[in-house]
């Protein structure tokens, strides 16, 4: 029960400066409040009547009251001046922080210890963001694979990360600490970096520009570095960050990649002398191969028939294999031409109508075909333009259905059927369908190379180049070709060409 004393003018004034400061004020007699101020209150979160009489310590986190017991010791005696700052456990359950400074005095007659709280729990979650901020920037600046220094603006390291240790050659930050970052950059140098360096300082951050950098024991490598500045409250720059990346490797690659390019550049400007040669022999040797052979048939054939009823059996026949012999030869040739002049007369590509070039082909170059094996060509939907050679895409065209005509099974008329398929990249597909005799799955990968034939001559004629030819025309104009057969069951050519415009050329 509190003993009723006059109230002193002191005492009025004090209450005032109690109730209305934003500081927590208690006094504690024998270890137990006494008084505590509405701010100590709302601190704790425990009414007056609460607190009243209560063991000051309770209000202290366990693993912290043997520290303030003794602090508190300390402070009354003038050994600890500094306030002390401790946890405390507030009513719903939760830890604050405090600072508290204590001093000696009376308290209605007797001997008390006056105590001033400031809770700081905002400014310790502030403070233990801010260590875990720096620890993860800290962190970072170790991580990178690039080196990383800070440089005042008298042009001396004060840090750097492990990378930039090693990467300059160092053993130990230390040796870096307090030395001019001109001393890591080659002389040639030096001149071109204090610029931009100056530069990033009134203008704008540095990025990627290459130096010739030094390692501690005098060597040179190259270095692309970026440099931007730190700022203080103020916006004045305190420092400048460099990063750096050695780039040795790179530069090796680069050479490597050129020094590769420039083995290519002359590799293929060799192949394409060869294969300029290579044509141009084909070419000559086949053209001036085609009149002997032709001699040598017509003059074959007229001995041959002057001398009719004066050979034997045996002469006769070798009459005709030497005939038959330059004609084949003489085939071979003209294929040989062909293939050849897929690349000496190439023209530029202009839009062809398919259907057209098929209709020609069906009243010119196959007519006599179409009519000796009753062959016929159905074309069900209208095939659509593309953007090609026009003579080479007849010659394709020509081969694939005089192919189909061609190898038919006995006494069945041969049926072709051309249809198209849109496809991926601006190409169209096409599909060349015979009713024939098919191939084999195992011969499909042979098809395509000159000289392959999968029939003897007596079966069926041809020189072996027609499908070599197909795929050389189709390649030169950027498409694939390929087939689909199963043996007795027909065949299915096809091939990719650019697609043309359905709109009419001017």
């Amino acid at each position: 029960m509190r003993l009723a004393v006059e109230r002193t003018e002191t005492e009025e004034l004090f209450e005032i400066l109690a109730k209305e400061s934003p500081v927590g004020l208690c006094i504690i007699q024998d270890g137990k409040f006494c008084y505590t101020n509405p701010t100590f209150q709302h601190n704790t979160g425990y009414r007056e009547d609460e607190l009243l009489g209560r063991d000051s310590l309770e209000l202290v986190a366990p693993e912290d009251r043997k520290m303030v017991r003794e602090n508190a010791i300390k402070m009354l005696k003038g050994e600890l001046t500094s306030p002390d700052q401790f946890r405390v456990i507030h009513k719903d359950g939760s830890i604050h922080w405090v600072v508290k400074s204590v001093s000696s005095v009376q308290y209605r007659g007797r001997r008390a210890t006056m105590g001033t709280f400031v809770d700081i729990t905002e400014y310790k979650r502030m403070e233990e963001a801010l260590r875990d901020s720096e620890e993860k920037l800290r962190k970072m600046f170790e991580a990178v694979t690039d080196g990383i220094s800070v440089i005042d603006l008298k042009g001396h390291i004060t840090d750097v990360n492990q990378r930039a240790v090693e990467m300059h050659g160092f053993s130990s930050k230390d040796e870096l600490r307090g030395k001019s970052a001109f001393e890591l950059v080659a002389p040639r140098d030096h001149e071109r970096i204090a610029a931009d360096m100056k530069r990033a300082v009134t203008q704008e951050a540095i990025r990627g520009v290459e130096y010739t950098l030094l390692r501690a024991d005098g060597s040179e490598f190259p270095g692309e570095l970026s440099t931007s500045v730190l700022k203080d409250a103020s916006d004045n720059v305190v420092s400048h960050i460099t990063i750096v990346r050695d780039i040795t490797e790179r530069k090796r690659a680069e050479e490597e990649r050129k020094a590769l390019l420039q083995d290519i550049t002359e590799s293929n400007r060799r192949l394409e002398a060869a294969n300029k040669e290579l044509q141009d022999f084909v070419y000559v040797a086949s053209h001036d191969l085609r009149e002997p052979l032709r001699k040598i048939s017509s003059f074959g054939t007229l001995l041959q028939d002057s001398l009719e009823g004066k050979l034997d059996e045996d002469q006769q026949e070798n009459f005709e294999f030497m005939i038959d012999g330059a004609q084949r030869m003489q085939a071979m040739i003209d294929d040989l031409l062909t293939y050849s002049r897929l690349t000496t007369r190439a023209k530029p590509p202009q839009q062809v109508d398919l259907n057209k070039v098929i209709e020609d082909l069906k009243k010119l170059e196959l007519a006599t075909l179409l009519d000796e094996t009753r062959g016929t060509i159905h074309i069900p939907e209208p095939l659509p333009p593309v953007r090609a050679d026009l003579s080479q895409v007849n010659q394709l065209f020509q081969n694939l259905i005089g192919n189909g005509l061609k190898f038919h099974k006995e006494g069945i008329p041969p049926e072709i059927i051309i249809r198209a398929h849109g496809v991926e990249n601006k190409m169209i597909r096409i599909e060349v369908e015979d009713n024939g005799i098919g191939i084999d799955e195992k011969y499909h990968g042979q098809l395509f190379v000159m000289f392959k034939r999968l029939h003897s001559r007596a079966e069926y004629e041809g020189t072996g180049i027609g499908l070599a030819i197909c795929k050389k025309i189709v390649e030169r104009h950027g498409g694939t070709i390929g087939v689909k057969s199963t043996l007795g069951e027909g065949s299915t050519f096809w091939f990719t060409l650019p697609r043309g415009s359905y709109l009419k050329e001017n």
